[in-house]
């Protein structure tokens, strides 16, 4: 006895050559998921600032710097990635604020720079055009209650010191007048933070342009 078939009157039935292979019941690995947005450019004319790095004075030096190299710290707002966030915003607001503004901001990064070495790291400044001002300052790795600093507060210390530079270089007289610090030149409210990236050992270098947001 033959099964009688069943056409739905709503639906023509497909040619054999036209059917998908596709199966819900395949494993979700097999599902190619839709790619994201391209990211909006926050600063399309920013610019970085070159800056000589810091090199290791002895081959002891720099083959203990070169086994513990360690990642970029980055710094961006949340929902974007390599684009920095403006050293004013920072230095303008407290920790909540910062907070708000910052992706991953409790990243307890102090930990992963001391690789319980150190209780500090010294931070170098190399503007181009002011070999004069040797800018080297220390930054606790911790906090007043003991604990790993965090990716806020790290942007915090950071935008601080460049504050303090600026401040002390306006009034240095310029070696390239392209990067002149002043309010003929630039100023700290068009600074970008974009990480903080081991130099040598323990020292290390704000990766940093000149920008205004789109």
């Amino acid at each position: 006895m033959t099964t009688p078939s069943f056409q739905n009157p709503l639906h023509v039935p497909l040619h054999p050559s036209k059917q998908s292979s596709y199966s819900t019941l395949l494993s979700p690995r097999h599902v190619v998921p839709p790619s994201a947005p391209p990211q909006r450019a926050l600063f399309p004319r920013k610019k970085i600032v070159p800056q000589h790095l810091h090199t290791a004075t002895s081959k002891w030096k720099a083959a203990m710097s070169q086994g513990r190299k360690l990642a970029p710290i980055t710094f961006d707002y949340v929902g974007y990635t390599g684009q920095g966030i403006p050293m004013c915003e920072i230095a303008s607001r407290a920790s909540y604020g910062i907070e708000q503004l910052l992706d991953r901001p409790l990243d307890t990064v102090g930990s992963t720079i001391s690789l319980g070495l150190h209780q500090h790291v010294t931070l170098k400044i190399f503007w181009p055009g002011y070999p004069q001002l040797d800018w080297t300052r220390q930054i606790n790795l911790t906090n007043t209650s003991g604990k790993p600093i965090t990716r806020a507060q790290l942007a915090s210390a950071v935008s601080l010191q460049f504050a303090r530079f600026f401040e002390k270089a306006q009034f240095e007289q310029a070696k390239d007048a392209q990067w002149r610090i002043g309010v003929t030149g630039i100023t700290f409210d068009s600074m970008i933070l974009l990480s903080l990236t081991q130099a040598c050992d323990n020292v290390w270098v704000a990766e940093v342009a000149t920008g205004t947001r789109a």
